[in-house]
């Protein structure tokens, strides 16, 4: 029963080939699992409120990258107008982009949007599988950019499920 147990817990770390470990940002108020070493930074970004600081935790695979960043307005605004700027600023600009999801919901009862898209030709197509949650005026992006097939489903599924808000 006890090897059982402890082969269970092995799998679970090294599910897919990745190292598995949950990380948790006590400034940003959040866990979630991330699927090797993470590296962090922090850079001001212009907006129409001002410049903001923006947090980003990131597990750098190669070909793919996990990441979720953080940043607070300086004051509430529209979930929804701020949750499609969000979503326009990810997606404007991208060579041949093509929209595969995009839903807006309450995702554990905060506003959110999740969607995937697709940019880029040939072997360069880069997938992105994203969800924003605003809370507050804290704004969550929790992202899985690939590189063509790159993306394993399972791993990001994981990323996706185990994010959780304090």
């Amino acid at each position: 029963m006890l090897t059982s147990a402890i082969s269970m817990l092995i799998l679970a770390k090294f599910q897919g080939g990745y190292t598995w470990a949950t990380y948790a940002s006590s400034g940003g108020k959040y866990t979630v699992d991330m699927p090797g070493k993470v590296g962090t930074m922090v850079r001001p970004v212009p907006t129409d409120a001002g410049t903001i600081q923006m947090y980003s935790a990131y597990v750098d695979l190669g070909q793919k990258a996990f990441m979720i960043m953080h940043n607070d307005y300086p004051k509430e605004g529209d979930s929804a107008k701020v949750l499609a700027g969000v979503w326009s600023g990810q997606t404007s600009g991208k060579e041949d982009l093509k929209v595969l999801r995009k839903t807006s919901l309450k995702w554990q009862g905060i506003p959110a949007m999740e969607g995937e898209f697709d940019y880029g030709t040939g072997a360069n197509v880069t997938h992105s599988r994203v969800r924003f949650v605003l809370k507050g005026k804290r704004l969550y992006q929790q992202m899985v950019i690939g590189i063509g097939s790159s993306v394993d489903r399972a791993a990001a599924d994981r990323f996706f499920k185990t994010f959780k808000i304090s």
